[in-house]
């Protein structure tokens, strides 16, 4: 199986990589641990020091545990570290390209996330999905939109903030050929959205984009990439 594009792999020297494991992100959305310790965080050489790391059971993803050679990280995930006060989120460049940059300790326990379904579990609770395979069950759904924002506190496992896709939105756009690129929303209608970067207006699909604030990013993002 060909690797996707958006992995950082210099595909005329490497013919091997470690398969993800299958986690609720998409393909092209994810990438083995073991790529993110090599070839982007430097940790390690080979996959015999990235098991090693792994099997001292010190690594975490969103702060769960991680000890596979093939488990994986994706798009929002953060990295971090029992023993190690640095943590890392997975982010995307404007070839679509996903990498990792290093966030502040205080932010290591958030995370945006994108809501991608909802189902009624009956009692007056109703369960809201996300593109990362998260759940969470809530009272009531209906303020919350497919392709909605939320900021996730991952140690409560709660919301802590709704961010709908509407008009002002800064979102991060994950597929088209404005792929990778910031842009603030300036009109939705049905299945398209109308868009502004760099003072440039077009129009793509709703689904490509993914919320990271309401007008300003709601959690820190890499150098430039505003």
């Amino acid at each position: 199986m060909a690797a996707p594009k958006s992995w950082p792999i210099r595909r005329k020297d490497e013919v091997f990589v470690t398969a993800r494991s299958r986690t609720g992100h998409k393909m092209a959305m994810s990438m083995p641990l073991s790529m993110i310790f090599k070839d982007l965080l430097g940790l390690a050489r080979t996959n015999r020091e990235v098991r090693m790391v792994l099997q001292g059971k010190k690594v975490l993803v969103d702060g769960a545990r991680r000890y596979r050679l093939n488990a994986s990280a994706g798009f929002m995930d953060v990295i971090s570290f029992l023993d190690v006060a640095s943590a890392y989120r997975v982010f995307m460049d404007r070839q679509g390209r996903l990498f990792t940059y290093e966030i502040p300790q205080k932010e290591a326990s958030l995370k945006l996330c994108k809501v991608s379904v909802k189902h009624s579990l009956g009692k007056s609770k109703e369960q809201i999905g996300f593109t990362d395979g998260r759940t969470v069950v809530v009272k009531d759904s209906s303020e919350f939109k497919i392709g909605d924002g939320v900021l996730m506190d991952l140690e409560k496992k709660e919301i802590r903030e709704h961010i709908p896709l509407d008009r002002g939105a800064l979102v991060m756009l994950t597929g088209g050929s404005h792929k990778g690129h910031l842009a603030q929303v300036s009109a939705i209608e049905g299945r398209i959205i109308h868009c502004q970067a760099e003072g440039v207006e077009f129009t793509t699909r709703r689904r490509y984009a993914f919320v990271l604030g309401k007008g300003k990013p709601a959690i820190a993002i890499p150098e430039g990439a505003a």
